[in-house]
């Protein structure tokens, strides 16, 4: 029997990979767009405090397609980015819980999310919180990529 530590090191790498190609999906989408509608701008030249906000705006303000912070699951997928910059960054640690976004605190107190987080700041992870995650981020990327190849561009 795997030990408790052992369980999260393992649901921590299985997570970060899935969060890996999320994000490299969600860039590949936004080459593809510029590629295809010989944008002048390219994903690289806009900036943004994270990933997915840059992603966000070059979607929503370059190739014109609707904002994906309007889509559902964004407050999901941000989760995600926050709880792999925990992982990643401070072995799976929040510094300071006092500076932990809303949306991330939700998920902590939602038990069907599987995510949690121990008084010493420690994020644990649930199995159900990686198969859920996984189904989350691809329904996003489908979802997205669906819209945006329909044409549903804002204001039509």
């Amino acid at each position: 029997m795997l030990s408790e530590e052992a369980r999260q090191s393992i649901r921590y790498a299985f997570f970060l990979r899935h969060y890996a190609s999320f994000e490299s999906y969600l860039k590949l989408m936004c080459e593809r767009f510029a590629k295809d509608r010989a944008l002048p701008l390219r994903l690289s030249d806009i900036s943004a405090d994270n990933f997915l906000n840059k992603a966000n705006k070059y979607l929503s303000r370059v190739v014109n397609c609707e904002p994906l912070d309007k889509h559902p699951l964004w407050n999901d997928v941000l989760s995600y980015s926050f709880i792999r910059n925990a992982i990643v960054h401070n072995d799976g640690r929040v510094l300071d819980q006092n500076k932990i976004p809303q949306y991330v605190v939700r998920q902590f107190r939602q038990p069907s999310a599987g995510v949690s987080l121990r008084p010493n700041g420690t994020i644990m992870l649930k199995r159900r919180f990686c198969y859920r995650a996984v189904s989350r981020m691809a329904q996003f990327l489908l979802d997205v990529y669906g819209r945006q190849k329909e044409g549903k561009l804002k204001g039509r």
